[in-house]
């Protein structure tokens, strides 16, 4: 079965919505924006955002891109925890990998380091969400 790919119709939405936002609400999909002012001197945005959202950090994920050889890839962790990149090389079949140079994932996803969402990035990757 082949994936239908994510697509983002044009339509007027307010400055600050993301295309992740946009993306679920194209498809219906429910669901609820919440924020926090953040605070640059935070060791942690997924620990700060838990912190400040009154929720368990384990309920918190942080979307990491990483290169397995040559291809960008999606890791989804939960912000208590690290990447472990052997286990993701192997999942994505592949043999070494590394985090991605944060201006690449930035350019390829058009988020912003800190901020980067799994959903409604501007390239299709292949995304590995922690068990």
């Amino acid at each position: 079965m082949v994936p239908t790919p994510l697509r983002i119709e044009p339509r007027d939405y307010p400055p600050g919505v993301t295309p992740a936002v946009k993306l679920l609400e194209q498809r219906k999909v429910a669901h609820r924006v919440v924020s926090y002012h953040h605070d640059p001197s935070a060791a942690s945005y997924g620990t700060e955002a838990a912190e400040l959202l009154g929720v368990a950090p384990t309920q918190v994920f942080k979307t990491l891109l990483a290169q397995v050889d040559t291809t960008l890839v999606v890791a989804v962790v939960p912000v208590t925890g690290q990447l472990d990149l052997k286990a993701l090389a192997r999942a994505a079949k592949g043999k070494k990998a590394a985090m991605a140079d944060p201006a690449l994932a930035e350019r390829t996803t058009g988020y912003v380091v800190g901020g980067i969402s799994p959903l409604g990035q501007r390239k299709r990757l292949a995304t590995y969400v922690d068990a």
